[in-house]
């Protein structure tokens, strides 16, 4: 695959994707796999939808932004280098995100959330899915893994890693250890424009009060998780009707998962494949902002 950005010395050898082992999807029959409605797909066969007969017309993972083209510059094909470094002190050297995604040519929601990290200061090396290692993620200050990645690719390769991470997968989150694995039960997708601010108080909330917050400017994926009663999750917003189904939850750095303590920061996000620039509006940028920041935070 091509990949975006300035080559400054990185390279990584290409490897076979490990094996995925079989998924059932949160929404699809018991024949499909789980991330045929959220991952990029690897094979020739059509994406498929959530509950709606198709995604909207204008979600293609490969949209640009208007006004916004795709840099021409190009480096190894497969993990682009990292950006150049913002203005700090000489004595501050710049910190670094790992951010995996499904292709480096970066799809619009990718494109935002990359303009994000640089936001924050963060010189933003983009993984493809394909290549990326569980080694990656050292001495990075971040690692976020993009709702376009293959969750059968990319499987636990980053469970144990003392980086925080921000996962917009649903189909990770068991990899994760985040929650437990049964589709429809412990993580899944649903349709709407609104998500449901549980806990305002957190951080994560970005200020919003409690109740609902229309996110999307038309119907679209959002993907859940539901962790255990056993598990020390905070559910800073869920999906619309369901208060067990999480759209932004999180765990604090040695907080008890699910069979495991979380090594770092983790924080389940609900941005999905197919978010489009006319679809996400201002408040779902705001918290996009908010799970970066915290994540960050000591």
């Amino acid at each position: 695959m091509r990949q975006i950005g300035l080559f400054v010395g990185l390279s990584l050898a290409c490897a076979p994707s490990p094996a995925g082992r079989p998924k059932q999807d949160a929404t699809l029959p018991d024949s499909a796999t789980r991330d045929a409605a959220v991952d990029r797909v690897v094979t020739p066969t059509p994406d498929v939808p959530v509950d709606p007969p198709s995604v909207p017309p204008d979600a293609s993972p490969d949209m640009q932004l208007p006004g916004d083209p795709r840099p021409a510059d190009t480096t190894a094909p497969d993990m682009a280098a990292p950006d150049a470094p913002p203005d700090l002190p000489p004595d501050m050297p710049p910190k670094q995100a790992l951010f995996v995604v499904g292709d480096p040519t970066l799809a619009p929601t990718d494109m935002l959330i990359q303009t994000r990290l640089r936001a924050k200061g963060l010189v933003v090396m983009v993984a493809d899915d394909d290549v990326a290692t569980t080694a990656n993620a050292v001495g990075n200050a971040l690692v976020f893994i993009s709702s376009s990645i293959n969750s059968t690719v990319v499987q636990g390769k980053f469970a144990d890693v003392a980086v925080p991470v921000v996962i917009e997968q649903a189909g990770s989150y068991d990899d994760m250890q985040m929650t437990g694995p049964v589709a429809g039960t412990d993580l899944g997708t649903m349709m709407h424009t609104q998500i449901v601010i549980a806990d305002p108080a957190h951080p994560l909330a970005a200020g919003f009060a409690a109740g609902a917050l229309t996110v999307y400017n038309a119907t679209h994926i959002v993907p859940w998780g539901a962790p255990p009663p056993s598990a020390a999750a905070i559910r800073v917003a869920t999906v619309v009707g369901n208060p067990t189904r999480a759209a932004i939850f999180a765990y604090p750095s040695g907080a008890m998962m699910v069979g495991k303590v979380a090594p770092a920061k983790r924080v389940g996000f609900f941005f999905a494949r197919h978010l489009t620039m006319t679809i996400l509006n201002a408040d779902g940028v705001k918290l996009l902002d908010a799970a970066i920041d915290w994540a960050l935070a000591p």
